[in-house]
């Protein structure tokens, strides 16, 4: 999955301590780069919520039972990553959401009624044999990913607006400059090992990505239902 939407607003981002303040530009694309960076650094852990169209495949022999209860109610399988469903259309009938429940990315439905096993795949939703689901996808940064995604994009802003110096990383122990020794760690060092150089955006990094992977990790298994999927936006 990808980046759906920046983990932070400018309006949550503020003027970054900049006199004057930053152009709206320069903000917008320091959000957007400093939460693509720790989205990609972080293994692609929180990609925000994506709005998702689904059109479920079931078996052409059988449909899938939730057996968690004393009743076997028909499930299918939407993807373990979908947070919510919004609506689900059956031939161009809307189900009442009381007729239906999501657990564990299964869609499983409540209402003595079975899922279609099967559906035209070429239609448009809502078009005689159709299954369409809609919801969101993904996962929301936590508080510590967006505290670190605010300290990288306020760097940026710093480091892009003319007048403004940028905030030495807090990593930072000394440089020499008009007689005043400061030491610096060797950049190639942290970057090299995916960390910024500053203090909060790389204590986040370890907690949420301490091996290093380099996206998230996957279950599959041939014995579940292959679902189609297609991005419509971002929430």
């Amino acid at each position: 999955m990808t980046l759906c939407a920046p983990w932070i607003t400018r309006a949550e981002l503020g003027s970054c301590g900049c006199v004057p303040a930053p152009d709206p530009q320069t903000v917008d694309e320091a959000i957007a780069a400093a939460s693509e960076i720790l989205y990609r650094l972080s293994g692609e852990q929180y990609s925000g919520l994506c709005d998702v169209q689904l059109r479920p495949c079931g078996s052409p022999c059988r449909c899938d039972y939730d057996t968690c209860s004393c009743n076997r109610l028909p499930r299918v399988f939407l993807g373990y990553d979908v947070a919510a469903v919004a609506s689900v259309d059956v031939a161009g009938t809307l189900l009442d959401p009381e007729d239906y429940l999501l657990a564990n990315g299964w869609l499983i439905r409540t209402d003595g009624a079975a899922w279609p096993c099967c559906q035209n795949i070429g239609a448009a939703p809502g078009e005689p044999d159709t299954f369409t689901v809609t919801g969101t996808a993904g996962a929301e940064p936590t508080v510590l990913a967006v505290r670190a995604v605010t300290a990288l994009a306020t760097e940026l802003v710093r480091a892009c607006t003319p007048g403004t110096s940028c905030s030495l990383p807090d990593r930072v122990t000394s440089i020499v400059r008009q007689g005043v020794a400061i030491t610096l760690l060797d950049p190639f060092e942290f970057l090299s090992a995916g960390r910024t150089g500053l203090y909060l955006v790389d204590l986040f990094l370890a907690a949420a990505n301490p091996a290093g992977a380099r996206r998230r990790s996957r279950a599959w298994s041939p014995d579940l239902p292959v679902t189609r999927r297609q991005a419509v936006g971002s929430s």
